[in-house]
């Protein structure tokens, strides 16, 4: 990684050349900002709309089964404190289990899941899961039937990330695509937006530093 350093003096390539660095070039590169380079993936592993099993006690809900996937693909930069958290517009069972939420990773009534942190250290090329399971009442689910689900990740080194998921509820109701949904439970993911930077999530949202103030001291 540069700068290139050779019995107590930088170098640098310009031209093919090799040549000595001015102090400013030196000072340049030590400052870049350098940070793991993380991403997480969801993959839904079944999804029914039922009243029997394990969830029976909820009456009637849709069940959705998901795995969380994450990765570091930073060469030589390991992240530290990687944590992350999940918050949908439907609850997590588990979180109705004693003993207390927040002991569990659990917030929000349910509808927050969180690892905090998930790993003490998270090395290049590694590959991280988790399973959890999401369930939302049919009359939670309004009128276009989606589940949405959004995941927040970081550590000490990388800047907070975001991915978002809504799920088409619907199709669990159509029998006719039971079979299909059975096989490729991916086809309810009807929008996506992954591993996107806190800056980039917040402006595509219309979140301006602007509107946040004015949301939050009313003026």
């Amino acid at each position: 990684y540069a700068p290139h350093q050779y019995s107590g003096v930088y170098y640098m390539r310009i031209d093919g050349q090799t040549k000595k660095a001015p102090h400013h070039y030196v000072e340049a590169l030590f400052k870049r900002i350098r940070y793991p380079n993380l991403e997480c993936y969801l993959k839904i592993k079944s999804a029914i709309y039922s009243s029997y099993g394990p969830l029976a006690k909820f009456g009637e809900v849709y069940i959705i089964n998901f795995d969380l996937y994450f990765f570091n693909w930073s060469p030589y930069q390991n992240e530290e404190f990687f944590s992350f958290t999940v918050l949908t517009n439907g609850f997590f069972p588990k979180s109705q289990n004693e003993p207390s939420l927040k002991t569990r990773g659990y917030s929000e009534n349910g509808s927050q899941y969180y690892q905090n942190p998930f790993m003490e250290v998270f090395r290049l090329g590694e590959s991280q899961s988790i399973s959890n399971t999401i369930i939302i009442e049919p009359i939670n689910v309004g009128n276009d039937y989606k589940l949405t689900i959004v995941i927040s990740f970081g550590g000490k080194f990388s800047p907070t990330k975001f991915s978002r998921y809504e799920i088409d509820l619907s199709k669990l109701n159509d029998q006719k695509l039971t079979r299909y949904v059975n096989q490729n439970p991916g086809i309810l993911l009807s929008s996506m937006s992954e591993n996107e930077l806190a800056k980039d999530y917040q402006e595509r949202k219309g979140a301006s530093r602007e509107s946040t103030l004015k949301a939050i001291l009313g003026r």
